[in-house]
């Protein structure tokens, strides 16, 4: 009997690590190179810029501030495993959770969302049986 080797994963087909469980207001942080490289169009309509205050304050307490972070949104899933729910997402997100997504800006995605989570990577892998868990969960 032959082992199957499996999949590897595909990033068109999940979503998972773009998507939260729970309502927030926020999703990823941009840093300055981050906002330079989305474009000012794209981050005026989905960045939420951190307050010059926010940021100060946050170098005084010795942490490292980010310059914004891009803003979530609530979409209804039209297909996959959850279709007809509704999820709090990432707003470069498109398309349906565990089925068929993409990223708008994957080419100019901020470096969290470059290091954060690679492809196949335990932190993916993790965040697919998280999600697969609360899908078999809640449907």
């Amino acid at each position: 009997m032959s082992r199957r080797k499996p999949e590897k994963p595909d990033c068109l087909s999940c979503g998972a690590c773009c998507v939260s469980l729970q309502d927030q207001d926020v999703y990823c942080d941009v840093s300055e190179e981050d906002l330079k490289r989305l474009g000012k169009a794209w981050v005026r309509k989905n960045v939420l810029l951190s307050r010059p205050f926010d940021m100060i304050a946050g170098l005084i307490d010795g942490n490292l501030a980010s310059h914004g972070a891009i803003k979530t949104k609530w979409t209804k899933q039209r297909s996959g495993p959850l279709k007809g729910f509704e999820l709090c997402s990432c707003v470069a997100l498109k398309g349906s959770v565990m089925d068929t997504v993409k990223c708008s800006v994957y080419e100019k995605r901020p470096d969290t969302c470059r290091s954060a989570v690679v492809p196949g990577d335990r932190t993916c892998l993790d965040a697919r049986r998280l999600f697969k868990d609360a899908i078999e969960r809640h449907v």
